[in-house]
C-alpha cells in the first residue's frame, strides 16, 4: 500500500475545510496510508480527522517561524523531512499540497516508475510552451531514499535564494516561484542524483484549466485563492463576485470544478451526520 504525506501550518478555518476535503477525497479513491503532519492543529480537528478513517495518522512537527517571503521554502524544508522520514522508508511515497482533490487512484504511476526505474515523478503542463509549466504541488517517490539527495539539495537551495532578493524575485517571475524554479534547474541539470519523470498535468495535478476537467484526470490543484472561494458558500456566482473572481471573464468557465469539490464536501458532511 503506498502512502500519501502532506504537511499543514498555520491553519485557519478555511485551510482546515480544505484539508478535510482534500483527506476524504484521499481515503475514498486511493489505495494509500495518508500521513498529515500538522502543527497547530486544534484537539478537536485532530478528532475530526481521525475519524474519517483509520488510514489516517496524524504526525506533530514543530514549524520555524519564518518571514512572509521565506513561506514557500517552509514548505520544501518539511517535504524534504517526509521524504526522509523512517516512516516511508519502505513504501512509494506521495508529498502533495492539501488544497487538492484526487477522483482516481494514483498507485498506477507506481507501477510505471517500477517499469522504468524511475525514482521521481513530477508534473509538468502538457504544453511545452505554456507558462509556469512545472508546478510542485505534487510529487512521486518511487523509492523515498533514492530521493533524499535531491530533496535536500532542493531545501538548501530554496533557502539560499531567497536570501537574495534579486535572485528571489527574478526566479518567481521566471518559474512562479522559487521552489518551482529550483526544482526545474535541478531536473533540468546533468545531475545523478536519481532518476526522474515528468507526468501530465492534465491528469495528475489539474491547474489553471479549471473549465475542463480530462476523463483521465486524478488530481485537481485548486491553487491561488480557490479556498476562499470554494469555503464561502454554494452559489458558483455569489463566491464569485465576493472575491472579485467575476470579473476575470475566464474564472466564470471554472464552473466544474466549482461543483466537483462541492460534491465532495457534500458527501463528506453527509458522512459525518450519518455517524
Amino acid at each position: 500500500m503506498i502512502h500519501v504525506a502532506t504537511c499543514v501550518y498555520g491553519i485557519d478555518d478555511k485551510m482546515f475545510e480544505m484539508l478535510k476535503v482534500y483527506a476524504y477525497s484521499v481515503l475514498k479513491n486511493v489505495r494509500c496510508e495518508l500521513f498529515i503532519y500538522t502543527d497547530g492543529i486544534t484537539l478537536q480537528q485532530a478528532s475530526e480527522l481521525s475519524f474519517l478513517s483509520d488510514r489516517l495518522n496524524l504526525v506533530s512537527f514543530k514549524e520555524q517561524r519564518l518571514r512572509k517571503n521565506e513561506k514557500a521554502s517552509q514548505k520544501v524544508r518539511i517535504w524534504k523531512e517526509i521524504s526522509s522520514d523512517p516512516l516511508h522508508e519502505k513504501q512509494p511515497l506521495v508529498i502533495s499540497d492539501f488544497d487538492m482533490l484526487f477522483l482516481k487512484d494514483v498507485s498506477r504511476v507506481f507501477e510505471v516508475m517500477d517499469r522504468d526505474q524511475t525514482d521521481l515523478c513530477y508534473t509538468l503542463k502538457d504544453q511545452w510552451n505554456e507558462k509556469y509549466r512545472l508546478n510542485t504541488g505534487i510529487l512521486f517517490l518511487n523509492n523515498p531514499r533514492n530521493c533524499r539527495q535531491i530533496m535536500r539539495a532542493w531545501a538548501a537551495d530554496v533557502t539560499r535564494s531567497l536570501n537574495n532578493a534579486a535572485v528571489a524575485e527574478s526566479m518567481a517571475s521566471s518559474h512562479g516561484s522559487v521552489d518551482q524554479c529550483v526544482l526545474m534547474s535541478w531536473l533540468e541539470s546533468d545531475n545523478a542524483m536519481c532518476k526522474t519523470h515528468s507526468l501530465p498535468a492534465s491528469q495528475f495535478n489539474l491547474h489553471k484549466d479549471w473549465s475542463n476537467i480530462p476523463e483521465d484526470c486524478c488530481v485537481i490543484h485548486y491553487k491561488s485563492d480557490w479556498s476562499k472561494v470554494l469555503t464561502t458558500g454554494d452559489s458558483f456566482r455569489r463566491c464569485l463576485e465576493y472575491h472579485g473572481w467575476w470579473k476575470r471573464e475566464e474564472a466564470r468557465t471554472w464552473k466544474p470544478a466549482f461543483d466537483l469539490w462541492k460534491e465532495y464536501q457534500q458527501e463528506l458532511e453527509n458522512s459525518q451526520t450519518s455517524l
